[in-house]
């Protein structure tokens, strides 16, 4: 006598793949799943079905949006004007990014959906086993009534685990959404410095000079790898090493391998990227100052010379 029968785990798997995809469709937009996923969803009802939001995408124009614009443009941004800027046709290389981020998030996704299945198939697989295993040391495995009852106390022990699974895969998902949504919106602000889009017109691309700021709350790793541990003013690194160094921060083990890439660097990292301009640096205080003028102004400085000589 199983706790869950066949039948009822193969339906609690459906509700898990709904939940998924539902999150998909609502967070990253419907594009992301099939018109039969869609429609399944719809049908069952256990979902409310009102808006799809392209997240990713808006993230994404917003970070470019914020690196662009004038602190007081920022402030006065709108939902509508970021919605306006969003449904613009974007370039060719902003869609491979924008596309890059919407499934590299929608595989996270498929992996924790498959990581709750596994731990429902195997709180299941585990607590019918035990039960059966302790009936039988007693010697009340033939004792159908027995051990339907502890069969029965059993699934209610399960029924108590599942919930606390769900739970945790909740706040999960959650992660994942803020980390994916934080990732497209750094990946914008990179994309104006590289493409040297309005005030970055004078960038270098990806050779501009860039560190990585954080609050106050900023964590061990992200200390160890974004600060100079001599100064404690924050690394300086070029666009172009921050790029080939992505993907370190996935290999095991994570801090062994783990190097300073584009934000953010783990989930929930706060991390975000702002441009040098040539010449700028940091002051004994640790502020962004003009530390070179010959690099600021060569031109100027050219000039200078000429009328000395």
């Amino acid at each position: 006598m199983p706790v869950l029968s066949s039948d009822q785990i193969r339906q609690l798997s459906e509700i898990i793949r709904k939940h998924a995809n539902w999150f998909i469709w609502k967070v990253f937009g419907k594009h992301l799943i099939s018109e039969e996923d869609i429609r399944e969803i719809r049908e069952s009802g256990l979902l409310p079905m009102n808006v799809s939001h392209e997240s990713i995408k808006y993230s994404y124009v917003l970070g470019k949006l914020e690196a662009i614009l004038k602190r007081n443009e920022w402030k006065d941004l709108t939902w509508e004007d970021l919605i306006g800027e969003a449904s613009g046709a974007p370039s060719s290389v902003d869609k491979l990014i924008i596309d890059s981020s919407e499934l590299t998030a929608v595989n996270k996704f498929r992996q924790l959906e498959q990581e709750v299945k596994n731990n429902l198939f195997e709180e299941i697989s585990i607590s019918t086993n035990h039960t059966i295993v302790e009936a039988a040391v007693r010697g009340t495995i033939k004792d159908t009534v027995k051990t339907g009852v502890e069969l029965e106390q059993s699934y209610r022990k399960v029924a108590r685990n599942l919930r606390e699974t769900f739970k945790n895969s909740k706040r999960d998902w959650t992660r994942v959404a803020v980390t994916e949504l934080h990732h497209a919106h750094q990946r914008g602000s990179t994309s104006a410095i590289v493409n040297k889009e309005e005030v970055y017109e004078g960038s270098d691309g990806v050779e501009s000079r860039v560190f990585v700021a954080h609050d106050k709350s900023a964590c061990s790793d992200c200390n160890r790898l974004y600060t100079d541990p001599g100064t404690g003013n924050p690394k300086i690194f070029t666009i172009r090493e921050l790029m080939l160094n992505e993907g370190t921060n996935y290999i095991r083990p994570w801090r062994q391998n783990a190097k300073p890439v584009i934000p953010p660097l783990h989930p929930h990292c706060s991390g975000r990227i702002v441009y040098l301009p040539r010449g700028w640096g940091f002051d004994e205080n640790g502020k962004m100052a003009l530390v070179n003028y010959a690099e600021a102004y060569p031109e100027l400085m050219k000039e200078l010379e000429d009328e000395e000589t």
